[in-house]
This record gives structure tokens, sequence and C-alpha cells, in this order.
């Protein structure tokens, strides 16, 4: 197979998933074949999803299994992951699977300090959702009845897998008829090509090794050495302390590692196995990056990203200076608004993107997610009893430079009934590190401002009852500056 007829296989199969935001497909011998991301952390859990879901329930043709647990290859509980199998025998009976369709749902997050992933909210295991076609209803009663699920779950989920069974018989049909060229020879080719352009891409940047060390509290730091030797990456993350309140996955930390290197240096290449073939992470199991169960893991599955791919960057820079970043943002600043009858508002920030030696930071950007930005002003005031006084860029907040880091987002937010308040950031002791004699950002602040005249400055996470009146500041961090000014 030659390369214009990957291209085309590419094509077709951007086509077939073209209504889906965040998917892979894979054959059963794990092999990823086409994925879509939209957070960093799905790069590296999707395929450990599909692998983990298929080991344990042996998958048939048009089986779909349900899950959102992130120690089986999921992110946040809010984002409940479903694995559909395919297979292209025309057999009656039972049809073993030859790919796997993984599809992620996004839903509003539960923002809450916690001390277990049980404490985050309902923890789902793979499960058997649908066999053959056909739901099973014993798993879409008990979750029904338990009351953890969220509201809008059962609704997307009847919506997703109905709309994932009708793709998987315009895969089959289009399988039969050749026009999805996914034969194991012509898989073998695919990856091998894909492969070799990606590595041709890598040797136009210099070999050598970057280490890296974040310290984020007095007890946690990241530490990261990065090697480029003969078109492979090597990423180690030997020496990263245990978290104390950063947990996160191997498989979302591998996601992190890749994702960023194919931003920085700017590669629109196919996520496939061929590519993947060209990274190795190491994440010593039990420190923060390779977190075991039952760790929470939201704010690590959000924020603690950031911050390894802001090390990333770092230790890129230090390879190959023309791809020297600063750092961006760390923190995406989320919050919870709990009122007494019932509804959350959830918000978060985007932050100052870190400047390179070619331009200035991007101002208030989701440098690393690609999810839905949140609703307007105008759709909160009218859905929630609330006022959002002031929204804009935070003044000063980048880091000065040559080129400048990019501002981060500040927003206050009055009540108009009593709420409770929920948040959870990240602020390292170092704030967003600039490079090349660039100075770091200001880093993220929460601040309360009582009716009677009171403030608080707030923690990195808890909870607080506001009443009536009452608002809070939320102010973003800003990205790194580039340069001596």
């Amino acid at each position: 197979m030659r390369p214009i007829d990957n291209l085309r296989l590419f094509e077709k199969m951007s086509a077939l998933f073209e209504c889906y935001d965040r998917l892979a497909l894979l054959t059963t011998d794990n092999e990823v074949l086409f994925m879509k991301y939209a957070t960093l952390a799905d790069i590296g859990t999707l395929p450990q999803c599909a692998e983990v879901s298929h080991k344990y329930l042996q998958i048939q043709d048009g089986d779909i299994v349900l899950t959102n647990d992130p120690y089986s290859g999921g992110t946040i509980l809010s984002s409940p992951t479903l694995v559909m199998g395919v297979g292209t025998r025309n057999v009656k009976g039972n049809v073993p699977a030859e790919f796997l369709v993984v599809f992620r749902l996004t839903l509003t997050p539960k923002v809450a300090p916690a001390k277990t992933i049980d404490d985050e909210g309902l923890r789902i295991p793979p499960s058997p959702l649908y066999a053959r076609g056909v739901a099973n209803q014993a798993i879409l009663d008990a979750l029904k009845a338990h009351p953890m699920t969220p509201g809008n779950l059962l609704p997307l989920i009847e919506k997703w897998a109905k709309r994932l069974l009708e793709t998987r018989e315009r895969f089959k049909r289009e399988y039969n008829s050749s026009d999805l060229n996914l034969t194991k020879g012509q898989i073998k080719n695919y990856l091998q090509d894909t492969e070799h352009e990606f590595s041709k891409r890598i040797d136009e940047f210099r070999e050598g090794t970057g280490a890296i060390e974040l310290q984020i509290s007095p007890t946690e730091a990241i530490k990261l050495r990065a090697e480029h030797r003969e078109s492979h990456w090597l990423f180690d993350f030997a020496g990263t302390t245990p978290g104390a309140t950063l947990f996160m996955t191997d498989s979302a930390t591998m996601g992190a590692a890749v994702g960023t290197v194919l931003g920085i240096m700017n590669l629109d290449a196919p996520i496939n196995t061929g590519l993947l073939n060209r990274f190795e992470i190491k994440a010593p199991r039990g420190s923060m990056v390779n977190a075991a169960f039952p760790r929470p893991l939201y704010l690590g599955h959000t924020d603690g990203l950031n911050l390894i791919a802001n090390a990333v960057a770092l230790a890129l820079g230090q390879i190959d200076t023309r791809l020297a970043w600063a750092s961006s943002g760390p923190s995406y600043c989320s919050y919870e608004l709990r009122f007494q009858d019932g509804r959350s508002f959830f918000d978060s920030l985007p932050v100052g993107g870190g400047a390179s030696k070619k331009s200035k930071g991007s101002d208030g950007v989701y440098i690393w997610r690609r999810l839905p930005v949140n609703d307007s002003i105008e759709v909160c005031e009218s859905e929630y009893p609330l006022q959002i006084v002031s929204a804009g860029f935070r003044a000063s907040s980048g880091g000065a430079g040559l080129h400048i880091g990019g501002r981060g987002v500040a927003k206050t937010v009055r009540l108009i009934e009593a709420a409770e308040l929920a948040w959870q950031f990240v602020s390292p002791i170092h704030k967003p590190e600039g490079v090349n004699g660039g100075k770091s950002a200001l880093g993220p602040e929460m601040i309360v401002h009582f009716a009677d005249g009171r403030e608080q400055t707030l923690a990195h996470s808890g909870r607080i009852q506001l009443a009536r009146g009452d608002q809070f500041t939320v102010l973003g961090p800003g990205g790194g500056g580039f340069g001596p000014a």
C-alpha cells in the first residue's frame, strides 16, 4: 500500500466517524488505527479502555460496554465511555469482534475535594450494556435506580449507543464493499507507512536530552528526563514523588506527553500505533504520574496534566531551542455552585498560553483541551440565580519578556440565592515559568467578597457556604514570557 492509499484510508475513517468528538478505532489485537481526542488524557486512555474492556468481557459483534472507571482506562468520572465490538463475518450466532470502537461522552463534572475516587461520584467498572445490539435492561435499571447516576446519563447513553450501532452497520457495509481497506496486510502497511512518515518529521529536530523538575508543593515534585534519539522519544518520570494532592494514571500521563509533542512540533499526523511506537513513557508505579486505586483523579486529570504538558514543553526546549516554549497557566480554576433547589452550576477558566520564540502567548485559551467552551454570560444568568459582575482578561498576568505570556481570565460572580461553593485548583510553588530570560506569570487565585465587607482568599480546594449578595472572584493564571524584555 503506497502512502497515497494510506491517506485515502485515513480519510475514509475520518468520514465514517465524523460525528464523534472523542473516539478511537482499534483491532482486537490492540492496534490503534484511528483517533480523535478532546483532552490529552484521551490519547492514552481511549486505547487502554478498549483493551481492558475486551480482555475481561470478550466483546462480540454488536456488544457495547459502558465504563467511566479511570482505573480501567478512563480519565475522569464525568467522561463515560462506550466500547463497541464490530465483526465483519456474515454468519449466524455470536460473531467475535475484530474491531473495537471506543467513544467517550462529556458530562458536567462534579467539583469537590475528595480522598478517594468514589468520593468524586459514581464509578462504573466495564459493564455489558448491549449484547448483539440488544440493551441489557438489568444494567440500565440499576443505573436508573442509583442515586449518584447523573440525570442526563441514560438519555445520552441511549442516543449514542443507537448511533454507534448505526455506525457499525455502515462500517460493515464499507468493509465488505472494499471501500474500507482494513485487511491484516493493509493495516500492517498503513501503520508502517505512518511510522515511517512520522520518523522523518521527528528527524527534522535535534537529538539530545532535557531534564526538568517542577516543584508543586513542599512534598510534591514532577521530575522528567526527556530524550530524542534515532527517531524515538523517551519520557522518563523516575524520581517523581508520590502524590499528596495530585494523582494521575499512567495512561493519562502517556497521553499528555504524546499530545504535547504533537502540539509543540505542530505535527498534524494520524494518531495510530505506527506513531505511538515512536514513544516510550516510564511512569514509576506509586508516583503521582502512575497512581494506584483508589486515589481521586479529577484534579490530576485536569490541572495535573497541564503540569505534565509544561514539563514536556520545557524539556523539548532544552533539546532543541527552536521548540522553546514558556509554561502555560497550569490551572483551569474549576468551581461549582450548588443551589438549595438542587441545581448545580459548573465553570472553569481558560488560561494564558506560554510565549515562544516566534510569538507572544495566547490570551485566555484552553490550550490542551478541545472540549466545548462554557455557556455565554446571558445563558448562565438566565438559568441560574447568579450574576456575572465582570469577566475579562486578567491584567498583567502574563510573564514579561521579548514576547510576553498570554493573559489568564478574571471573573467575578455575585449570588442572587445562597449556595455552596466547591472549588479545586493547583498552584505550584513556582509560577508559570518564562524561558530564555522571560519572566514568570501570575498563578491562580480565588477570593470571596462577603456582603458584609469581609474578604477571604481561598485555599487550593474546599467548600464554603455563601449567602445571597456574596461575591467571589476567580483569577486564572497567565503564561510565562519568552526572552529578556
